[in-house]
Formats: C-alpha cells, structure tokens, sequence
C-alpha cells in the first residue's frame, strides 16, 4: 500500500476518534464534496444542529513543526476552496505524524494510542492569493485538534461567530 493511502486513512482515523469523543456526527464526506477539498463533514445533534466541513491533509515532515506554529505548504487550488466565502464554515485539520509508520500506533490490552498530532485552522477571509503552485500557511501549535477546541469550535458556528 502506497505510504499516501496510508497518511489519508490515519488522519481520517485521527479526526473520527476526536468527533466520536466530542459526540457529534462523523461523516465521511460523497466523492462529489471530496472533489470540492472536503474529506469530513461533522454535525451536532442537538441544538442548532450546527455543520462543519473539514479538509484534512496528513504529513511526516517535522520541518514545518516551528516554535509557535507549523507553517504548511497548500496547493494554491486548496488554498482557494478553504478561503471562499461558504454557508457551511469550512477548517484544514493538518495531521502530522512521526517519520516511521510503525510509530503511528501504539496498542495493548489497557489502551490504542495514536501517535502524532492534529492542528486546525479555518482561512475563512484570508485574502486572495496570486501563488501558481502553492502558499505556506502558519498554523497556531495552540489550535490543536482536540475535542475541547472540536466544542468550543461548533459552539462558536452555532452561534453564527467567525472562527
């Protein structure tokens, strides 16, 4: 299996781990909105029955791992799907993982531990972009993907807030 199919599937993993704690609804996204740079829709039952769409990207490259923030390439095509303005708030969720597929996972009896770090980021508002190939985003090592930040994120879309 080719290591890209390996990436996607964890990052996936990772994602649905966090949304199933949180409770709300994890949905892999139709090949139709997949297409269109989202991989997860995500819905909250109650309430608002609010939605937000993810893209995920999953990477190995420690390099873009800085002091304050992780500064990840996009391809300029994504960059523009993740900064149009939607209905449905959209965030890229990048995932990095140690270098070695065999550290990803960690299993006993007691517990399943998934190695490696999700970190979000909506660019909704972010200006026009006239790169060709891709632009370097920065990414807060604070906005870690967790199910504190999944809650108080759907909290802030069920209240119409920007995030």
């Amino acid at each position: 299996m080719e290591l890209n199919f390996h990436k996607e599937e964890f990052s996936l993993a990772y994602v649905h781990a966090v949304v199933a704690v949180a409770g709300y609804v994890f949905q892999a996204a139709p090949r139709q909105v997949d297409m269109d740079g989202v991989d997860v829709l995500v819905k909250e039952t109650s309430g608002r029955r609010s939605s937000l769409d993810i893209q995920i990207k999953c990477t190995a490259d420690n390099s873009i791992l800085n002091i304050d923030k992780l500064s990840y390439p996009v391809k300029i095509s994504t960059y523009k799907r993740l900064s149009a303005d939607c209905i449905t708030p959209v965030i890229l969720v990048v995932v990095l993982v140690p270098k070695t597929i065999d550290k990803w996972i960690l299993f006993s009896e007691e517990e399943l531990s998934l190695k490696g770090c999700g970190y979000w980021l909506s660019l909704s508002g972010y200006p026009s972009n006239y790169n060709r190939e891709s632009v370097t985003i920065s990414i807060p090592r604070s906005n870690i993907f967790n199910v504190d930040n999944l809650c108080s994120i759907i909290e802030k879309v069920s209240r119409g807030e920007g995030l």
